[in-house]
């Protein structure tokens, strides 16, 4: 298993120009754990309507009309 520490003596070890790219690389990460909690809301909140569900009614007739020229 790799360790915090670990991780950390092996980024110390890398070329500063590689920096902006590992930071890149860690912030992708961040974006995920926030998808993350987005799905974790819709979970929770998707049960309040089961109740009351969303359906789709009769679409009713619509006007035969001349073709668009």
């Amino acid at each position: 298993m790799i360790t915090k520490e670990l991780l950390i003596s092996e980024i110390e070890k890398l070329p500063g120009e590689y920096m902006d790219i590992l930071y890149q690389i860690i912030k992708s990460y961040e974006k995920q754990i926030s998808d993350k909690d987005w799905i974790s809301f819709i979970d929770q909140t998707y049960g309040c309507m089961r109740d009351d569900p969303i359906h789709r009614g009769a679409q009713g007739s619509f006007d035969v009309r001349n073709d668009i020229r």
